[in-house]
């Protein structure tokens, strides 16, 4: 993979599968593949939501210009029923949930 992006948020535990649903249901359409979302993981650590997004290349800005999309307005409205910002004071668009890497290791390629 090319590019990752992952965002942390809060969750409840118990909101694990309904939020699971929400994104099944969301991933039939055509945004992931329009926007070049190649895979999508979503974890669960205690109260952490973590969402794995990874594509073959950059898409950060296709991703950000799909928020005036009806769809992913609709299933940003319903996660606001599971979800919660991690740092509610400084966050202000999508990017402000969004993980900073600070190490990678791959093996040596020749």
């Amino acid at each position: 993979m090319a590019w990752r992006a992952l965002m942390v948020m809060r969750m409840k535990p118990e909101h694990a599968d309904p939020v699971a649903e929400l994104f099944a249901e969301h991933d039939k359409d055509d945004m992931p593949t329009t926007v070049g979302i190649s895979r999508r993981t979503l974890f669960r650590y205690h109260d952490l939501y973590m969402h794995l997004l990874e594509a073959d290349t950059d898409v950060l800005g296709r991703l950000l210009a799909a928020r005036d999309r009806p769809d992913f307005q609709h299933i940003n409205a319903k996660l606001g029923d599971y979800l919660e910002r991690y740092d509610p004071e400084s966050w202000r668009e999508l990017k402000d949930s969004m993980a900073t890497p600070f190490y990678t290791w791959s093996p040596d390629k020749e």
